[in-house]
C-alpha cells in the first residue's frame, strides 16, 4: 500500500514538472527536436514488449494511435506561439495550455491505469485490456509529440532566410 502511494506521488510530481516545463517558452534546434519523439517511440516499443502486447493486432492498434495523435499534435502546434531564427538554427515555441492538458491527460491515463490496477508499484504486468488501453493512450501522446515537431519543422522550413 505504501509503495503505491509513493509511486503515485512520484508520478504526480513528474506530471507537475512536465506541465511546468511545457508551459514555459522552449528553444529547440531543427535537428535536436527529433530526439524526444525518437526516445518516446523506443519507450513505447519497450512498453509493448514489457506488457506482453506482441500480437499483430495490439501492435497495429498502437501504431494507429500514434498515427491518430499526429494530426492532433499538428493542430496543437498551430495554437502554439512559434518564433524561428534561421540564422541561429533555433525554434522557440510556447505551447497552448489546452494542448498541454491533452498531452498530460494521455500520459496521466497511462499512469492512472497502472495505479488503479496496482501494477505501478509492483512487478506484475497489467491485464491485457488495461495494458492495451494505457499503451494506446501513450501512443496517442507520442503521436502528438511527433505532430508538434512536424508543425515546428514546417514553420522552420517556410521561414525566410536572413538576408546577407
Amino acid at each position: 500500500m505504501a509503495q503505491g502511494i509513493i509511486a503515485g506521488l512520484v508520478v504526480a510530481a513528474f506530471l507537475v514538472v512536465a506541465a511546468y516545463r511545457q508551459s514555459r517558452e522552449r528553444r529547440v534546434s531543427p535537428v535536436g527536436m527529433w530526439i524526444t519523439p525518437a526516445i518516446f517511440l523506443i519507450l513505447t516499443a519497450a512498453i509493448l514488449a514489457v506488457d506482453h502486447l506482441s500480437s499483430p493486432l495490439a501492435v497495429a492498434a498502437v501504431v494507429l494511435a500514434v498515427a491518430l495523435g499526429i494530426p492532433v499534435g499538428i493542430a496543437q502546434g498551430s495554437h502554439c506561439t512559434v518564433e524561428v531564427d534561421r540564422s541561429a538554427r533555433r525554434i522557440t515555441y510556447k505551447a497552448n495550455p489546452i494542448a498541454i492538458a491533452i498531452l498530460l491527460a494521455a500520459l496521466g491515463f497511462r499512469f492512472g491505469v497502472k495505479m488503479a490496477t496496482g501494477s505501478l508499484a509492483s512487478p506484475h504486468p497489467l491485464t491485457a485490456s488495461a495494458a492495451l488501453a494505457s499503451t494506446l493512450a501513450l501512443g496517442l501522446a507520442v503521436g502528438m509529440v511527433i505532430g508538434l515537431r512536424i508543425h515546428l519543422q514546417r514553420q522552420y522550413s517556410t521561414a525566410a532566410l536572413p538576408s546577407a
